[in-house]
């Protein structure tokens, strides 16, 4: 028995002694050789030191609103939840998310045409365009985490979640909280992805799609809060008002720009896979993402959500061209599918979506 342990024991440290090896090659071998096409261990230490410090803060806010130690996070939720009716749960996290992703899709567009014209960059901190799509991600992590802070005691939906510490979290801030959770975790994937296979050029590599998705699907998990902060709202809603009406027509819109974001390849002119991939995204994007705008808006929805959507695209185009004198992306109108879209609407309107969609689609 007494040997038996013994030659466990030194298979034990035999192994050990492997792994060590396997784990180690790699690393000194990256210490001896410039990376293939990951950032500096430096400005990794750096983001990392800065995304600590950010959520630090962002958890002080939080929990310091729950301990009743500040109170201007209150008195925010208070004013978007009497400008809106909404609970301020919802209204405010939610116009928050807004100002986020119009920030991280401007960073966007300003970084591919960046690489298009000066190449690749010498590291994530290098490029002024990185440091609008960190804040805009990190924004719409923040935006979830704050809606679950800014929640009562009680249970505030049928779909809200217990969490472990006793809070409430309502279902869309689990939703939108995961997402840009995938978003900024792409960060880091995607420098491990380079320091593996080397520099890609292409917009549909792996962290990539994650990175763009998290952030367009966010707006998915803001609109299911939408409908839960509505319905905690007990009638106070006001339907009527103009500026929940452009909320309400920015939500959808926003959900067609996300939408839009896989069709970068093509809108730089400098796309790297077959042409017929565009129509068909052109159709997807149209297909979910208006007639989602018809049944949420009603009558005109669609054409709402298609103005709302060259408005932004335009602005964007605008920015990162002429007055950033960088490559101009361009974008399409949609207006010939918002069309269709209202003319299916007219047969099958609001109160049969699934039918709208499958014959709009």
């Amino acid at each position: 028995m007494r040997g038996t342990s013994r030659a466990r024991r030194m298979i034990f440290a035999l192994a050990t002694a492997l792994l060590g090896a396997l784990v180690a090659a790699p690393i000194a071998s990256a210490a001896s050789q410039p990376p293939a096409g990951g950032s500096g261990l430096d400005q990794v230490a750096i983001a990392t030191g800065g995304a600590t410090v950010a959520t630090a803060i962002l958890l002080w806010i939080c929990i310091s609103h729950r301990n009743g130690r500040i109170k201007w996070v209150g008195k925010l939720a208070a004013f978007a939840e009497r400008e809106t009716g909404v609970a301020g749960w919802s209204s405010l996290p939610g116009a928050m998310l807004g100002i986020s992703l119009l920030t991280a899709v401007f960073g966007m567009y300003w970084d591919i045409s960046l690489h298009i014209d000066n190449g690749r960059d010498p590291g994530p901190l290098a490029n002024p365009a990185h440091y609008f799509i960190l804040a805009g991600l990190f924004g719409v992590l923040a935006a979830g985490v704050l809606s679950i802070a800014l929640t009562p005691e009680e249970k505030p939906s049928k779909a809200a979640i217990r969490l472990p510490n006793g809070w409430w979290a309502p279902l869309g801030a689990v939703m939108v909280i995961t997402c840009g959770a995938v978003s900024l975790l792409a960060f880091p994937l995607d420098d491990i992805w380079h320091r593996l296979f080397g520099q890609d050029v292409t917009l549909w590599g792996p962290t990539h799609l994650l990175l763009i998705g998290g952030a367009s699907f966010s707006i998915l998990g803001q609109w299911v809060l939408d409908v839960e902060g509505h319905r905690a709202s007990k009638g106070r809603a006001r339907e009527g008002s103009p500026f929940v009406y452009v909320r309400n027509v920015s939500l959808v819109g926003s959900l067609l720009v996300g939408l839009s974001t896989f069709q970068a390849e093509f809108d730089f002119s400098v796309p790297q896979f077959r042409l017929v991939w565009q129509p068909l995204l052109l159709a997807l994007a149209a297909g979910i993402g208006l007639v989602a705008a018809r049944v949420r808006l009603g009558r005109g929805g669609a054409f709402a959500a298609a103005l709302f959507f060259i408005g932004l695209r335009g602005l964007l185009s605008i920015l990162v061209g002429p007055i950033f004198g960088e490559t101009t992306p361009h974008f399409p109108l949609y207006i010939v599918e918002a069309g269709l879209v209202e003319l299916v609407a007219l047969r099958w309107g609001r109160e049969r979506p699934i039918t709208l969609g499958a014959v709009s689609g």
